[in-house]
């Protein structure tokens, strides 16, 4: 039986991962891991120590955080609602935030793609 892009597209898993003292619970698009996402990690990893190269670096971890998070439980407050995940949310994380969040995904991922039948 054929499948359709858009059935591809709308995948999604779950994973977990700890952060300071908590449990932050992600559900992301595993197939959103495109030929994009690995350009992007690649202007990660590529980027020197000057202020254009790490620009580029931040932009390319946002835009994937952006294509891969679907939602997550991280709230504003105490009691509130999840926060939305978009740019200006995501480019007000902190470094170590982010990358705790890509390399929960790309572990996981791994095992999904593992599992594809």
């Amino acid at each position: 039986m054929p499948i359709t892009l858009q059935k591809i597209a709308s995948d999604t898993a779950s994973v977990s991962f700890p952060f300071m003292g908590e449990t932050v619970n992600v559900t992301y698009r595993p197939s959103m891991f495109t030929e994009r996402i690995i350009g992007r990690l690649r202007d990660i990893t590529a980027a020197a120590c000057g202020i254009h190269q790490i620009e580029t670096a931040f932009t390319a971890s946002a835009d994937m955080i952006l294509d891969l998070v679907a939602t997550w439980d991280v709230l504003e407050e105490e009691g509130g609602g999840p926060i939305p995940v978009t740019r200006e949310v995501v480019s007000g994380l902190p470094v170590p935030f982010r990358t705790a969040l890509l390399q929960a995904i790309f572990e996981d991922a791994q095992g999904e793609a593992r599992g594809m039948t």
